[in-house]
């Protein structure tokens, strides 16, 4: 159905926002979420539609995910450049240093970088590339 890698890209990027999507509880769905990741890192077989079938539970997590994994379909579909000098946007990435499983972008200047919901620890800028 869906590309494992995007599933697992999107596992990542939805990380930051699951107390606003899931609610109360979002913890355990991170914690979930964060255990098929490590499993991932390691090398180890892990299965992707164990992340859709988790955030699947939570209405506002599905849509986001929908939205996340058919978005470069659609896109593509739609897309149109504007006429003129373009530039893509850039944003600093920011990972856990422990594992790279939790992924945040600073929306923009001034934003306080959080920590690793898994490990507390404060997130490090990401290596280009």
């Amino acid at each position: 159905m869906y590309e494992p890698d995007a599933v697992w890209t999107a596992a990542r990027d939805i990380r930051p926002h699951l107390p606003q999507l899931v609610g109360p509880g979002w913890e355990d769905v991170d914690g979930e979420i964060g255990r098929l990741l490590d499993q991932v890192d390691a090398g180890q077989n892990a299965d992707d539609t164990a992340v859709l079938v988790a955030l699947r539970r939570h209405e506002r997590a599905r849509e986001w995910l929908a939205e996340r994994l058919g978005q470069s379909l659609e896109s593509l579909r739609s897309y149109s450049e504007v006429p003129g000098i373009s530039s893509p946007i850039v944003t600093t990435t920011y990972v856990c240093p422990t594992s790279a499983h939790y992924t945040w972008h600073r929306p923009f200047v001034g934003v306080p970088i959080p920590l690793c919901p898994s490990h507390k620890v404060r997130l490090v800028l990401a290596e280009p590339g």
